[in-house]
């Protein structure tokens, strides 16, 4: 079998979740590639699209929330609707591009490639097998537009959401969020901060921002200095945001740790007491996988708002806006063992460590009854 996975650059968590899979199919000897679906129609489309998700998160979120109001309108007028018109423009390339390859199956990490696969398999050929993967723990505006031989969903609570967007039942497989090995993998505490160099006694606090350094990441962090002061050693993760690296560091200089963008996040997250982290899907489900308590801070509006709504209503996380109730939302759980013990206890039930090898186990049976 030949795999390929479509994914889509406005937002690392589509790629994230699409290189897990990867992983796992390699692990099992099955041939695979990863591409961003829409540079296959247009790279400049590619890009502008990743500048503006990119730009509208850091400087105009509120641009999000008119964008998925619009997304909403859009999606449940008389069909086919604009976004769904959009991606169905470049599936003859697809095909093209499947076809020469000789790929057997296709699994799309994102709404808009499966809305290319929707059109490529109702008028270029049906019986090429395409999946999704959802990566918010929410159905996205669109998916009732898609036809699709799987829905792999992030838990079983979502299964009605898809089912009113006209999935079938017999389709939708609550396998959770597929992430990489490297965060399924962990070390004890001891270990991990060995590894890093940091101190093995005291209590750490990690701050992520995501790929972006998106949020108010200055506000959170003097509010931790002052609230915790020398009690806790903080950590702030600033992505690729390098003017938010460079103001922390001359402002704390040295009494706050600032990272640059880092592959061993699972190993920081391992030496780490409590995590703050903004809420997407794919951060939200590895540090659930990690097992760390979390406290989630300002969504990005739309998706990432059903994100909060689900890990705080199950017992994962932790929610507040302002930094000053961030920050004591974090000091909270540092000085409460039976707290952060039910979080984790609760992020070990709901949370699936294998999402990647059910979707693959899923992809793989089906494949072989079609032969």
């Amino acid at each position: 079998m030949k795999l390929l996975i479509l994914s889509s650059n406005n937002g690392a968590g589509h790629n994230s979740a699409g290189r897990a899979i990867l992983e796992e199919a390699r692990r099992r000897g099955i041939e695979g590639d990863m591409v961003d679906a829409l540079s296959l129609d247009a790279p400049w489309k590619s890009r502008a699209i990743s500048e503006i998700h990119i730009q509208g998160a850091l400087h105009a979120p509120y641009l999000f929330e008119v964008g998925n109001y619009l997304a909403e309108k859009d999606a449940w007028r008389e069909k086919p609707s604009g976004c769904y018109r959009a991606n169905a423009r470049y599936a003859d390339k697809l095909w093209i591009y499947l076809s020469e390859r000789r790929y057997d199956a296709v699994i799309a990490t994102h709404v808009f490639p499966a809305l290319t696969m929707t059109h490529l398999k109702r008028h270029i050929c049906r019986d090429l097998p395409a999946y999704f993967v959802a990566t918010d723990y929410s159905c996205a505006p669109y998916v009732h537009e898609t036809e699709m031989d799987g829905y792999f969903i992030p838990h079983v609570a979502l299964r009605g959401k898809f089912l009113a967007a006209g999935a079938p039942f017999s389709r939708i497989v609550p396998t959770g969020i597929p992430v990489v090995e490297q965060f399924v993998t962990r070390l004890p505490q001891a270990e991990a901060r060995r590894i890093l160099k940091l101190p093995e006694e005291g209590k750490i606090v990690l701050v992520m921002t995501g790929s972006m350094g998106f949020g108010d990441a200055e506000g959170q962090v003097l509010a931790l200095y002052r609230m915790l002061g020398r009690k806790a050693r903080i950590l702030v993760m600033g992505g690729n945001n390098e003017k938010l690296k460079e103001t922390l560091r001359l402002e704390y200089d040295g009494a706050v740790t600032v990272l640059d963008y880092t592959r061993e996040v699972p190993l920081y997250m391992d030496a780490s007491d409590v995590l703050i982290t903004k809420p997407g899907g794919l951060s939200t489900t590895e540090s659930a996988v990690c097992e760390i308590p979390t406290v989630l801070t300002t969504p990005i509006p739309g998706w990432e708002e059903e994100n909060v709504d689900f890990f705080t209503s199950h017992g994962l996380a932790r929610f507040a806006t302002e930094p000053e109730n961030i920050a004591r939302q974090a000091k909270l759980l540092l000085e409460d063992q039976d707290a952060r013990e039910t979080m984790k206890a609760c992020q070990r039930r709901e949370i699936s460590k294998q999402a990647a090898g059910e979707i693959m186990d899923y992809v793989t049976n089906r494949q072989r009854s079609l032969f």
